[in-house]
């Protein structure tokens, strides 16, 4: 399955430009035979290399002679500063701000981290901005962590996906309740979510990863691709488990179980048919659980009240 284009938002897909500016004067400059650059902005000499991730556009500034645009695109920080939206900015050093609040995370450092390597960290900051409106601290320092161990990949509106294994009429497994349709939003009020993360199982949403759900599911399921927002992230689990509790989810679709998000997270096209076939020759199935295993997991949540 090829997933481009599934949760596309509208608007040009291009890396935001920064503003023209054609007012400034010129610089003093010089550009070597190996194409690095030097300028010299306010009294300080500034080295773009040539693997500096705006070495092209630093070029094309200088052909245009658009001066003003030089310092944002020469300062990695800086151009972060200028492309971010909403309440995220980040300093000249680097440093991560949510509303004037610096943010230690692993989110903030990714933020720099994709930006340095030419990735459009544009996705991250939207992701941000709705994991800061999470009321659960601890969801909040450790969402993301969990999401990239278990390869949930997110969406450019910064929300994640990932999976739920259902019965075959699209109802939840435990309860028989629980419509999955696809289209369907399904939401309870946050405080009927257990929140303590020391129970793997417990009252809430189940959102998990395409192994843990996929055996949830066994053969007679049908295994769904899910949406959620960071905000709606009630318990995030401790090491080890591979699912989280959530308060609110939307059901995108049923996928195949070899449907598998198998690349770094932002990537355009995360599975091409050609990766998706050649995973499946190393057999897919390898992580799922076998028949013992299966029964196993079910007399373990036999008296649960897990709507999963």
């Amino acid at each position: 399955m090829n997933f481009r284009n599934l949760f596309r938002r509208g608007g040009s897909d291009e890396q935001p430009q920064p503003q023209t500016d054609t007012v400034a004067e010129k610089p003093p400059m010089i550009i070597s035979p190996d194409m690095n650059i030097t300028i010299v902005l306010d009294g300080q000499a500034r080295s773009v290399a040539a693997n500096h991730p705006n070495h092209n556009l630093v070029l094309e500034a200088i052909r245009e002679e658009r001066w003003g645009d030089l310092e944002n695109l020469v300062e990695i920080p800086k151009a972060i500063q200028t492309y971010s939206e909403g309440n995220v900015t980040v300093n000249e050093n680097g440093d991560v701000f949510f509303g004037g609040e610096q943010v230690h995370s692993t989110i903030a450092e990714r933020i720099t981290m994709f930006f340095q390597q030419g990735l459009d960290f544009r996705p991250l900051v939207a992701f941000m901005e709705n994991l800061m409106a999470n009321p659960s601290r601890r969801a909040v320092e450790e969402l993301y962590g969990f999401l990239e161990n278990e390869g949930m990949a997110l969406t450019d509106d910064g929300c994640f996906v990932g999976y739920k294994g259902v019965n075959a009429d699209f109802t939840d497994r435990h309860s028989g309740q629980f419509d999955n349709s696809p289209g369907t939003v399904l939401e309870m009020a946050r405080n009927l979510v257990d929140d303590d993360a020391r129970r793997s199982c417990s009252n809430g949403f189940h959102v998990g990863s395409q192994r843990y759900a996929a055996s949830w599911a066994t053969s007679s399921g049908r295994l769904l691709l899910v949406k959620v927002n960071p905000a709606d992230a009630v318990s995030v689990p401790y090491d080890g488990a591979e699912k989280l509790r959530v308060c609110r989810y939307e059901v995108i679709r049923e996928v195949e179980r070899t449907d598998i998000l198998q690349a770094p997270l932002f990537a355009a096209d995360p599975l091409s048919q050609a990766e998706a076939e050649a995973a499946e020759e190393e057999d897919p199935f390898d992580n799922w659980l076998d028949e013992d295993e299966e029964e196993d997991l079910y007399d373990d949540y036999e008296d649960d009240d897990t709507p999963f």
